[in-house]
C-alpha cells in the first residue's frame, strides 16, 4: 500500500509539474545584444548559432516617396511578402504590434497595417532576431517598452557610431531566446522610432526587421525545471515516508 501511495504522489507530481512548466514556458526568454561590428558571433545579415527562417516583419525608409512595412517569409522576393506605405515621423516613437496566430502574420505600426499568411512550415521556430541598420551620423532606431506575450522585454537602441565599419552601416542585433514554440503563435509589441538628421536617409539604409528564428537553448525548459523540482520534492516526501 505504502508503494503505491508513493507511486500516485510520483504521478501526481509529474503532472503537476507539467502543467505549471506549461503555464511558464510561454512567457520565458532570454535576452542578448550583438554588435555585429564588435562582436564576431554577428555580421550584416545573421548572428551564429542562429537558424534564421522564412518569417520577417521590416520598417524601413525606401526611395522616394516610399516609408515602408513589410511582413513575410522573405522581403527580398516580392512574392514573398506584403508591403504598406507607412509615414515614418522623424524620431518620434509609435506602438507596433506583430500578430502570428500560427497562420497568418499581422504587422501594425502606427495604425497602418499588413499581413500575410503564406509561410511554410515553421519547425523549431523558438526564437526572435531584431535586427537595425543605422546608416550615418544622427540616425538611429529606438525600441522601448518590448512586450512577449505579456513579458517585459526592455529597450533596445542603435545609434550610429563610429564602430560602423561594414558598409558604412552600424548593424546591431537584440536576441531572444528560449521563448517556447513560437510556431504556434505569439504577439510581440511596444514602440519603435526612426530618427535622421537633416537629411532622410533613402534606400532601405535606416531600416530594422524582425526574424524568426531557430536556435538550441542550452538552459533547461521552464517545464524541465518544473518537473525537476517537484520530482526532488516527490522524492524527498517518499524518503520521509520511508523513514517512518
Amino acid at each position: 500500500m505504502l508503494n503505491k501511495k508513493i507511486s500516485t504522489m510520483a504521478a501526481l507530481t509529474v503532472a503537476f509539474g507539467m502543467a505549471l512548466g506549461a503555464a511558464f514556458s510561454a512567457h520565458a526568454a532570454n535576452v542578448t545584444e550583438f554588435n555585429a561590428d564588435t562582436d564576431a558571433s554577428a555580421n550584416d545579415f545573421s548572428v551564429a548559432g542562429f537558424t534564421i527562417l522564412d518569417f520577417v516583419a521590416e520598417g524601413r525608409i525606401g526611395g522616394p516617396p516610399t516609408f515602408e512595412i513589410d511582413v513575410g517569409k522573405n522581403t527580398s522576393s516580392p512574392a514573398d511578402f506584403d508591403s504598406g506605405e507607412h509615414a515614418w515621423p522623424n524620431g518620434v516613437a509609435e506602438s507596433f504590434t506583430l500578430n502570428w496566430d500560427g497562420t497568418t502574420a499581422t504587422w501594425t505600426v502606427g495604425g497602418d497595417s499588413v499581413s500575410y499568411s503564406a509561410f511554410g512550415p515553421l519547425a523549431g521556430f523558438n526564437s526572435l532576431l531584431i535586427r537595425t541598420a543605422t546608416p550615418s551620423a544622427d540616425t538611429s532606431v529606438s525600441f522601448t517598452d518590448l512586450m512577449l506575450d505579456g513579458m517585459a522585454l526592455g529597450s533596445f537602441s542603435s545609434v550610429y557610431n563610429t564602430d560602423a565599419t561594414d558598409s558604412n552601416r552600424l548593424v546591431e542585433w537584440l536576441a531572444v531566446t528560449d521563448a517556447g514554440n513560437l510556431a504556434n503563435g505569439f504577439t510581440l509589441s511596444g514602440n519603435v522610432a526612426l530618427g535622421w538628421g537633416a537629411t532622410r536617409p533613402t534606400n532601405s539604409n535606416l531600416a530594422f526587421q524582425i526574424k524568426g528564428t531557430n536556435t538550441t537553448s542550452t538552459v533547461p525548459e521552464p517545464t524541465t525545471v518544473a518537473l525537476l523540482g517537484l520530482g526532488l520534492l516527490g522524492l524527498g516526501v517518499g524518503a520521509k515516508r520511508r523513514h517512518h
